[in-house]
């Protein structure tokens, strides 16, 4: 046992795969190789077995799987690794457990292994509504099926659903940003995490850009999408982050707390917009994963896939 004091509350567990890495993403995540998602899950037991022998483990508070695109693994594998968590450590019975999942590989049976597993939380990757800036993004589903996955979830018993959105988006006007907003606060969702986009050196979206084949996008457009998101949210139902947009003065801006109470605020880090992670409102800063688990002493980190 480690000699550290500090008693851990908080899991973070990276699953990798993905059915395809967008142009903007530059996390640990890999397409085509769902043929070692069986040893994957194997040597994360093994990990987290080391981790306990290693670590000041209290009673978890929060899990939260991260990716890639933990929706992605099969049912049985799924409830196999909620099951061995379970078994090896000690989660509180009001424990929030959170899976980020893709609207195409949200199905009954998944759903399904989630719940009877444990998970109470489940964060969709919409991205967004509009088919031009999804395209942009090289997202893989559209609308209809963000809207059919939001459904379906709710219908299983999904009680807590967060939507993720991407504003700042080439060529994404503010009025489609306005619609998205429109349609992403009408599911109803209890939480939506609206993102600015970055371009990641080393990624595809970044060489475009290089390139000249997409545009920047201007900094008093990004500030007007980030206001609209507080602004739309103070009627709406769900409890919305809004994270890292560059502001006209080069800062990073922030609008974060409950619908009817949100306001523009200077953040005291930068939180990664696009291709990074957003935070809850209750944790300190956010972090970057290092390897396939995290732990974490306190507050909750969640990163968009």
């Amino acid at each position: 046992m480690s000699e550290n004091p500090m008693v851990i509350h908080h899991l973070y567990v990276h699953i990798p795969f993905c059915r395809h890495k967008c142009g903007y993403c530059d996390f640990n995540a890999y397409a085509g190789m769902d043929r070692l998602m069986p040893d994957y899950v194997e040597a994360l037991e093994r990990e987290l077995t080391a981790m306990l022998d290693t670590q000041n483990f209290g009673r978890l508070d929060t899990i939260y799987f991260g990716g890639g695109t933990p929706s992605l693994l099969p049912a049985d594998l799924m409830s196999r690794l909620l099951r061995f968590i379970h078994q090896r450590f000690d989660v509180a019975p009001d424990a929030e457990i959170t899976l980020e999942a893709n609207p195409g590989s949200t199905d009954a049976e998944r759903l399904s292994a989630w719940l009877a597993g444990g998970v109470n939380r489940m964060s969709l990757g919409v991205q967004g509504f509009d088919g031009k800036a999804l395209a942009v993004l090289e997202r893989r589903t559209d609308a209809a099926q963000a809207e059919s996955a939001y459904a379906l979830a709710r219908k299983a018993g999904m009680r807590n659903i967060n939507i993720d959105l991407i504003y700042a988006v080439p060529y994404q006007s503010l009025d489609s940003w306005l619609d998205t907003l429109r349609r992403g606060i009408a599911l109803h969702p209890d939480h939506i995490s609206t993102y600015c986009l970055t371009f990641e050196e080393g990624t595809l979206l970044w060489r475009r850009r290089a390139q000249g084949k997409v545009p920047e996008v201007e900094s008093d457009l990004q500030w007007d999408q980030l206001d609209a998101a507080c602004t739309r949210s103070r009627t709406g139902p769900a409890r919305a982050s809004s994270r890292d947009t560059t502001t006209p003065t080069g800062g990073a801006a922030r609008c974060t707390g409950r619908a009817r109470a949100l306001t523009p605020t200077r953040p005291t880090a930068r939180a990664r917009g696009g291709a990074g992670m957003s935070c809850d409102p209750r944790t300190t800063s956010p972090t970057r994963a290092t390897s396939s688990v995290r732990s974490s002493t306190s507050g909750r980190c969640t990163r968009r896939r």
